[in-house]
């Protein structure tokens, strides 16, 4: 019978692959299919974007977070993306460049949140309503100290 010791079995190293659909800011959008130790910054290269022109990028989709520029050489592994507090899920990779507001995409997301949101549950039907009149302020210029105070609770969302 074949023996299973670690990440090898009966002395072969196991690969394993996942499809990780990347786009946004890239020059070659599309799906991939890597090994799953593939990091995030040898992903987007493959799709045609250099590391030094990501300002950030969602991992797992919009619900999932961001990871920052200063985080890319992350791994694409459930394990490491979650010590960022990122989750892989699907591995929908949507890469933003330095020529993005980071202010601007976060109130896209948030409006399409704010939207979807079925109003069961009082943090996502107040919370995200709040969240987008926030973001609009500042996206405008208007922002009040109390805003920031207020969203610098919420940075972890």
């Amino acid at each position: 019978m074949p023996v299973l010791l670690g990440n090898y079995y009966e002395g072969k190293e196991i690969t394993i692959e996942k499809y990780f659909c990347v786009t946004g800011d890239v020059d070659k959008p599309g799906l991939y299919k890597e090994r799953l130790t593939v990091s995030l910054n040898e992903l987007l290269a493959k799709a045609g974007t250099k590391e030094e022109n990501v300002k950030a990028a969602f991992v797992g989709g919009v619900s999932s977070g961001l990871v920052h520029s200063s985080k890319i050489r992350v791994r694409l592994t459930p394990e490491d993306t979650r010590k960022l507090g990122v989750f892989l899920g699907p591995g929908v990779i949507i890469a933003l460049s330095n020529n993005r507001c980071i202010v601007d995409v976060m109130l896209e997301v948030e409006r399409f949140f704010s939207h979807e949101s079925c109003g069961r549950c009082e943090p996502c039907r107040l919370g995200t309503k709040e969240l987008v009149e926030v973001l609009e302020r500042i996206s405008a210029g208007k922002a009040s100290e109390e805003d920031l105070k207020w969203l610098s609770r919420w940075r972890g969302l």
